[in-house]
């Protein structure tokens, strides 16, 4: 039963966050304070991932397990460090920034990111000598979390302003992988006698053991098995949800349950998931939509990676507590970072 002993609390949080997403995403005043202030949340978050040096020269799972959840000496310094880097003015500055960027305009975007990340570089010179080490790792990982975080919730915004169904579908999409990746890697365990079956068949090829080794180096508890779910539920996800979502624009129109929101669910949908921009693949509308359903769930699977690269180096478990049996809310984005983007290039 420890396998699934946080089963409760996700679904719990599943059954009054989905409903009320759905919600949100429906109307698109709504949906764009939901993406901004997921957005002012995730870099509030982001500030706390902050790596320590501690944590980098650290080539252990157990060494970093033991400082987050250590005492004396190693959580006094830990704190330090944090206190240190968080009141630096570039990460006092970071939420504010990210924001910004998040709303301008597409001509000036990328003149915006270039001259605050530059600005941001420059302030360590602000600070004193004695922090220099301190400061040089906040720059970086500020800079990371502009490229890694500001970008994808600047293409949400914009997605969600265009269309319910298209956020809908990116987002749940992109969910759903997630969702795959942990019931494949529990039942593989709780299945086999080994941890990662599909590992194992792997790990017989040169390649294949490389790409085990650097997934473990990153997050010991990932399995190839999660991820070949994750993939599968993502593709299964993506071939339905089409369907699903005509089913139910077409019952909330007809009981009129969101007119008070404005539920803005009229796009034509029965053809806007054939994915024309596909279609020099000459594969059937299913076809399609399975790829660019394993496109956004692979592309998740490196996002859920490069974030939990970023929490082994701050020493933390998760992003943050905010949401029962999930984490943090970067713990419940970091899948759609890259999706995102890769959906809106392919649209």
């Amino acid at each position: 039963m420890g396998l699934w002993a946080d089963l409760p609390r996700r679904l719990l949080t599943v059954s009054i966050g989905a409903p009320l997403i759905v919600c949100l995403l429906a109307n698109k005043k709504s949906a764009y304070v939901f993406f901004q202030g997921a957005h002012l949340l995730c870099t509030i978050e982001w500030l706390k991932l902050i790596p320590s040096a501690e944590n980098i020269k650290s080539s252990t799972p157990s060494k970093s397990k033991n400082f987050s959840e250590g005492n004396g000496e190693a959580s006094s310094k830990q704190k330090i460090d944090a206190s240190v880097n968080t009141t630096s003015i570039a990460a006092r500055a970071f939420p504010i920034l990210s924001i910004l960027i998040s709303c301008s305009s597409e001509k000036v975007i990328t003149l915006l990111l270039s001259i605050t990340a530059a600005l941001v570089y420059l302030s360590m010179y602000m600070q004193g000598e004695e922090q220099k080490d301190d400061i040089e790792r906040t720059i970086r990982h500020l800079v990371h979390g502009f490229l890694f975080l500001t970008l994808p919730f600047y293409h949400w915004i914009r997605l969600s302003q265009q269309s319910f169904a298209s956020t809908f579908f990116v987002l749940f999409t992109a969910w759903n992988c997630d969702t795959g990746a942990l019931l494949a890697g529990r039942i593989g365990k709780m299945i086999f006698s080994s941890n990662d079956i599909v590992g194992d068949i792997l790990v017989q090829s040169i390649y294949g053991k490389a790409m085990i080794q650097f997934v473990k180096r990153i997050s010991p508890s990932k399995s190839i098995t999660g991820f070949s779910g994750g993939i599968f539920l993502g593709a299964a996800t993506s071939y339905y949800m089409p369907r699903f979502l005509v089913w139910f624009c077409t019952i909330i129109k007809n009981c009129g349950v969101f007119e008070v929101i404005g539920f803005r669910g009229n796009e034509d949908l029965q053809n806007m998931f054939d994915f024309e921009s596909l279609a020099w693949i000459s594969a059937s509308v299913g076809i399609r939509r399975i790829l660019v359903g394993s496109l956004l769930s692979l592309f998740g699977i490196i996002g859920d990676l490069v974030e939990s690269a970023v929490k082994r180096n701050a020493g933390k478990k998760d992003s943050g507590k905010l949401l029962p049996g999930h984490g943090g809310i970067v713990d419940r984005f970091d899948s759609t970072f890259l999706a995102i983007a890769i959906y809106m290039l392919i649209v």
